[in-house]
């Protein structure tokens, strides 16, 4: 039988930092899921964290970024061991309509899929480079 129902709790805290073409953003989150109806799952707790920084090559247009993220924990695992996954990644951010929109493109690398993804083609346990685009837009 499939979990029918959990519940997630979650504490994050972000940071960040804008100063003369350059920004600095991070966060540091923990995370526990359990309570599962439907299947014996234990208590899952994962914790991570990310930090990207970045430099405006041509002011408020075009920005270049570099990132790390790593997620700490056993909820890849459903609760068998803890592991650990790291993401290294370079790209660049375009800014068409000031901040209300933007196309971000990037290059990383993963040290261990931390999750099961069809939109990023990300399994448990992934290794290797992949490549990023997204158009995001504000109102």
């Amino acid at each position: 039988m499939p979990v029918s129902e959990y519940t997630v709790n979650l504490f994050a805290v972000d940071y960040s930092l804008k100063y003369q073409g350059w920004s600095f953003t991070s966060e540091y989150y923990f995370r526990t899921i359990d309570q599962f109806k439907g299947a014996d799952v234990p208590q899952l707790f994962d914790h991570g964290l990310w930090l990207q920084l970045g430099k405006f090559v041509v002011p408020r247009k075009l920005q270049f970024i570099t990132r790390w993220s790593r997620v700490v924990g056993n909820s890849g695992t459903l609760g068998q061991n803890d592991e650990s996954a790291d993401e290294i990644a370079g790209g660049l951010v375009w800014y068409f309509r000031d901040q209300h929109a933007k196309f971000t493109f990037d290059v990383s690398y993963l040290t261990r899929g931390p999750i099961n993804s069809a939109a990023l083609d990300v399994a448990p346990g992934d290794v290797g480079w992949f490549c990023r685009s997204q158009i995001q837009f504000s109102f």
